[in-house]
């Protein structure tokens, strides 16, 4: 079996996945309740462990609630049915309900662990505030409202206003990896922050072709005025912005180590360069590794 989805939501959230299932086989858990799908057709629900209407389902539910598909096998739908009981499946993750008293106070429900937050006002009851956390750092918001949706840093604002003007419910649950792409692909305006390995942001600027190829040239002449990336003999990296280094790396060299000795090899060695130009995103990428900065 495979979960496929895990949003906190409400109960028309709810009716809303289970519409958008298509050729569905498998069981949707909600709180403390499932509900068994077969080819998007609702054959069984339980509660506790006890076979019960949907609709007493709907009536136990809290107002929030943890929403998690899982698919599945027609033989392995069959035999949890045959077993009358939940099904083993991984580990729920714990919603965590708490009042919050300032903005401040989120911090001490989450630690280095990837989280959503779901800010809840009391005045504001059908508002919703999302605020995604790695490392204790702020990586994506998203305000709800009746009338509209903010997203990005113009959301977080907003998040932390409302603690002067009502009374603030929490939703805290751990989430993950795959859960925050998702919401970076659902809400790109609202990336406050990405965090991307150095690897990673490697690949995905040289899975383009070179703007440049060059051989043996000056260091100095091939520094660029707009901001690239240049590659040297496939391993030595520099970034270049108005004719300067502003970062460089090799191997396990970083920052002015790099520099150096990418300039005394650049000396006596034969060269390929490519130069990748970079675009505004990509460039500001670079300044969360601190290390590669070019300080000299």
């Amino acid at each position: 079996m495979k979960k496929i989805y895990s949003k906190l939501g409400r109960l028309a959230d709810l009716k809303r996945v289970a519409d958008f299932l298509q050729d569905f086989t498998g069981f949707i858990k909600v709180d403390q309740g499932i509900l068994f799908y077969l080819d998007s057709k609702l054959i069984a629900s339980m509660w506790k462990g006890e076979t019960v209407d949907i609709r007493d389902i709907f009536r136990r539910l809290p107002g929030e609630f943890l929403i998690e598909v899982y698919q599945c096998s027609r033989g392995e739908l069959k035999e949890m049915l045959g077993r009358g009981i939940l099904p083993e499946v991984e580990e729920e993750t714990s919603v965590r309900r708490v009042l919050l008293d300032s903005y401040n106070t989120i911090y001490n429900y989450i630690d280095s662990n990837s989280y959503e937050v779901t800010v809840i006002p009391k005045r504001y009851s059908s508002d919703r505030g999302i605020v995604i956390f790695k490392d204790r750092e702020e990586i994506l918001g998203v305000y709800h409202s009746k009338d509209k949706t903010l997203e990005g840093s113009r959301a977080l604002s907003k998040i932390k206003a409302i603690f002067a003007v009502s009374e603030v419910k929490g939703l805290i649950r751990e989430i993950s990896e795959e859960e925050i792409k998702e919401y970076m692909r659902t809400y790109p305006k609202g990336i406050l922050k990405r965090f991307i390995s150095l690897e990673d942001l490697l690949k995905e600027i040289k899975s383009r072709a070179p703007d440049k190829v060059l051989y043996n040239d000056s260091l100095m002449d091939i520094l660029t005025e707009e901001p690239s990336l240049i590659e040297i003999n496939g391993s030595m990296y520099i970034v270049s912005k108005d004719r300067k280094v502003v970062y460089a790396f090799f191997g396990d060299y970083r920052g002015d180590k790099a520099y150096r000795y990418i300039k005394n090899y650049c000396l006596f060695r034969d060269m390929e360069i490519k130069i990748y130009s970079l675009n505004s995103e990509e460039y500001r990428m670079f300044r969360d590794f601190k290390d590669i900065k070019v300080k000299g």
